[in-house]
């Protein structure tokens, strides 16, 4: 129901500068993103997470518009049409994929990504990029479940996002989400992929 959405702003303020098309949660905090592509946050920015905008009526600071968004428990992540994602907010355990564990009160281009992204999602304290070419994932954060889906023994974070090669398991990615500590991935099957 639009009129709900309307409400966080009042009529007095004006609102967003056009309908918001898309929403995600986190865990105190949650991002709008409008059909023309401006995003807007609300709720707790302890982290950086609203990038210092959590009153809901200024759009965030990024370059361009924006076409996707996730949100994670204390950070968000945002793309643009030409896959070029960006991350902010609570930097612990790799999760933002800039390289350390920094907390980003601004959204930061991650640079390391060299695939386009059409997709991610965040977890607590990690987050999973699937790539327009859908054969893909890249991930960064905390792995101490397995969350990262990199296999083998290893439960070491990831500053930096690893790529995840999943063309001779799965076709091409649908859909990606993430509960607190582990991620889903819908496919096709590889043989309708091709």
């Amino acid at each position: 129901d639009p009129s709900r959405v309307r409400h966080l702003w009042g009529t007095a303020r004006g609102g967003p500068p056009s309908r918001v098309a898309r929403v995600a949660a986190g865990w105190r905090h949650c991002l709008l993103l409008t059909e023309a592509g401006c995003l807007f946050a609300l709720g707790d920015d302890e982290h950086g997470q609203c990038a210092g905008v959590n009153n809901g009526t200024t759009a965030l600071p990024l370059p361009r518009a924006m076409v996707g968004i996730a949100a994670g428990a204390c950070h968000s992540v945002a793309w643009d049409r030409s896959g070029a994602a960006f991350a902010w907010g609570h930097g612990g355990s790799g999760r933002l994929g800039l390289g350390g564990s920094q907390h980003r009160r601004c959204p930061v281009q991650i640079e390391v990504l060299v695939e386009p992204v059409c997709a991610a999602a965040c977890g607590a304290n990690f987050t999973v990029f699937a790539t327009c070419q859908g054969r893909h994932l890249w991930a960064s954060g905390g792995n101490q479940y397995g969350q990262l889906g990199i296999g083998g023994a290893s439960r070491l974070q990831r500053e930096v996002p690893i790529r995840i090669d999943l063309s001779h398991r799965i076709g091409r990615v649908l859909a990606l989400e993430c509960g607190a500590n582990h991620a889903l991935c819908l496919s096709q099957p590889p043989e309708e992929a091709s």
